[in-house]
């Protein structure tokens, strides 16, 4: 899946500044916790729908 450049400016319009980028906040830091966050919660239902299939 491809994120649309439009998608992508918005997200860092915010972060221009340099202590944005690199700040304890950044943009980097936030999505990677945010995937990590949705990768938690997506990963028990997937393996209870490949276990639930399996048998």
């Amino acid at each position: 899946m491809t994120i649309p450049e439009k998608l992508l400016d918005q997200l860092i319009a915010d972060y221009q500044k340099v202590e944005n980028r690199i700040g304890e906040n950044n943009l980097r830091k936030q999505l990677t916790q945010r995937l990590l966050e949705c990768a938690i919660q997506t990963e028990p239902t997937e393996r209870l729908k490949y276990i639930a299939g399996a048998t």
